[in-house]
């Protein structure tokens, strides 16, 4: 039992500083529950009309995953997160 591995303080800080990151950008995603109703009245629409956007986000995001998925398997994790941020830098540009 001496010989215990156990995880570094650095990678401790690291999967805490991940937990943190993932936690504030993910809120976005979860902050439409909070204001369906005000987007129902200001367009005077049912819930169904309202949701749609966030569903079509929700499909826009798995297709995504599991196409940066499969880059990562064939070309590795650098060589496809260094594609996804040129794309989205050249994107928001246009």
């Amino acid at each position: 039992m001496d010989d215990l591995i156990t995880d570094s303080r650095y990678s401790w800080t690291r999967l805490g500083l991940t937990l943190f990151v993932a936690t504030v950008i993910n809120a976005g995603m979860w902050v439409i529950i909070v204001i369906m109703r005000a987007i129902e009245a200001e367009y005077g629409g049912t819930r169904a009309m309202a949701s749609l956007p966030y569903t079509l986000t929700m499909v826009g995001f798995a297709l995504g995953n599991y196409v940066i998925g499969r880059a990562v398997d064939h070309f590795s994790i650098t060589a496809s997160l260094i594609v996804s941020a040129t794309m989205t830098g050249v994107v928001r540009q246009t």
